[in-house]
């Protein structure tokens, strides 16, 4: 009995002993003085030493815990970059959900700043785009650049441009226009006008037709009248079968039998009977090219004895009332019959085939005018300086400037990021790639600012130690109860060893 209970007090004793000494780790937390005479193992180990394990603390962290290599492996993994991905995956479902201008995100972000640094904006920009064209050099360069761009285009080649299928459309309009205008009666009085206009001009002349007009063209009308033989023809019967000209033919048959034949065979052959017969006769031999040929030939000879009068020759032979209503008729025929669509169509390939196509724009306006391209260039100058100087007259920068601004602002970010798929994803991967490739270079620089030992220590030093002590003791509070009930046992058994030993 007197063993367990000497075993029991050494236990009380070791128990109370650590328990004590535990507590002294931290109590008191500030110095005791009695009379001025400081009490021996005040404050506690850890309140007197706080600076120091606030240092040592801090060190160790920073040396070998939260090292640079340790942070950046951290930010830089697979974990952070989920976080990032999902993130941003929810950001870009709100903007597009909410479907909010870039104007309104700004001003959300800013607030009331947003104008303010608007107009910053503008100003800055503005201001940039006047000094930049008040540059005599960026001048020079504009203007360089605008001129090159006018030697590519006059590069082109003829057959190029005309192939173009601007210049085709352009080409089916003008033939359309010129189609239409053959159509309509102003061109008629025009070209009548015009006739009339030539022979009041040359009335008094003694140069015959065939050389006021020029051969090709003299060529051309020979052609026309062959090419269209068979309309002449066709004419020509057309207009032997009107009532007033077949009645003429009817009655000049008529007084031809009664005149060259006797009474008797007059009253057999009548001219009614025998005009079908010459009109039917006329058909059947005008169906023939050879003889509509003489035909032409003989037009064409009528031409050329008219050609071989001059002007007042053949006014004072028809009378000038005459020729003005032969010029209309003429005009007439020429547009209704031999001006058709097949003609104008012939003749605008032919002027475009007439053009060289194997040149280029620049050696066909050479060929017009050798000091076209100079005053080109000096026109063109010209303009870009006017340009310039209305541009800075009229605000244009400033107006321009503001306008963008405006169509900046009203981009919908999230009808964007809607319409186009992979967007979203690509700045995902973006924004990862960009933090990734910011933490790498500048992981050890964040770390040296932040000093890590530094912030530590300087936490510790904030705390309160009746906080310290909490938050210690909660860490390892099973620690040292087992330490304390250590103490209880080694008092047991020392206890229990002594009065063994001291009953021997």
């Amino acid at each position: 009995m007197k063993i367990l209970l000497t075993g029991l007090i050494g236990a009380l004793i070791g128990y109370v002993t650590n328990w004590l000494a535990i507590k002294m780790l931290f109590r008191p937390y500030k110095e005791v003085r009695i009379m001025g005479i400081k009490v021996p193992f005040t404050p506690g180990l850890i309140p007197k030493e706080k600076a120091r394990i606030a240092k040592s603390v801090g060190n160790g962290i920073g040396d070998h815990l939260l090292t640079e290599e340790t942070i950046q492996e951290h930010l830089c993994g697979e974990k952070v970059d989920n976080a990032i991905r999902t993130w941003m995956n929810i950001k870009i479902k709100e903007l597009i959900e909410k479907k909010e201008t870039l104007k309104t995100l700004l001003k959300k972000m800013i607030g009331k700043r947003y104008e303010g640094l608007k107009e910053y904006v503008v100003n800055l920009t503005v201001g940039y785009s006047k000094k930049v064209l008040d540059n005599e050099e960026t001048r020079a360069k504009l203007f360089k650049i605008i001129k090159g761009e006018i030697e590519k285009l006059i590069s082109i080649k003829i057959e190029d441009i005309i192939k173009h299928d601007l210049s085709i459309k352009f080409q089916d309009y003008a033939l359309k226009k010129i189609k239409g205008i053959k159509e309509s009666d102003d061109i008629k009085v025009t070209i009548s006008n015009a006739m009339v206009s030539f022979i009041n001009d040359d009335i008094n002349t003694l140069k015959k037709l065939n050389q006021i007009i020029p051969e090709s063209t003299q060529e051309t009308i020979y052609s026309l009248v062959e090419n269209n033989r068979e309309e002449i023809c066709s004419k020509i019967i057309n207009a032997l079968e009107k009532e007033s000209v077949k009645e003429e033919i009817i009655s000049s048959i008529n007084d031809l039998v009664n005149t060259k034949l006797s009474p008797m065979i007059a009253m057999f052959v009548k001219g009614e009977s025998i005009y079908p017969l010459i009109i039917s006769t006329l058909n059947s031999y005008l169906e023939e090219d050879e003889n509509r040929m003489m035909i032409v030939g003989l037009v064409n000879n009528e031409i050329k004895n008219l050609l071989d009068n001059t002007v007042g020759e053949i006014v004072e032979k028809y009378g000038q009332d005459k020729i003005k209503s032969i010029i209309h008729e003429v005009s007439s025929i020429l547009l209704d019959n031999f001006i058709n669509n097949e003609t104008i169509d012939d003749l605008f390939n032919r002027f475009l085939n007439s053009f060289d196509k194997d040149i280029t724009l620049k050696e066909f306006v050479e060929k017009i005018d050798e000091e076209a391209l100079e005053n080109i260039d000096r026109y063109i100058e010209k303009i870009f300086e006017s340009i310039i100087k209305k541009v800075e007259e009229n605000n244009y920068i400033e107006k321009s400037v503001i306008k963008i601004m405006e169509l900046i602002e009203s981009i919908h970010i999230g009808e964007i990021l809607e319409k186009n798929n992979g967007m979203a994803e690509a700045i995902e991967i973006e924004t990862v790639a960009l933090y990734k490739g910011f933490m790498e270079n500048n992981s050890a620089k964040i770390t040296q600012m932040i000093d890590i030992p530094a912030v530590v220590e300087e936490k510790i030093h904030e705390f309160e130690m009746a906080e310290m002590e909490e938050i210690i003791l909660e860490i390892a509070s099973k620690e040292l109860k087992a330490i304390t009930w250590f103490g209880a046992l080694l008092g047991f058994a020392m206890g229990v060893i002594s009065q063994v030993v001291g009953s021997i």
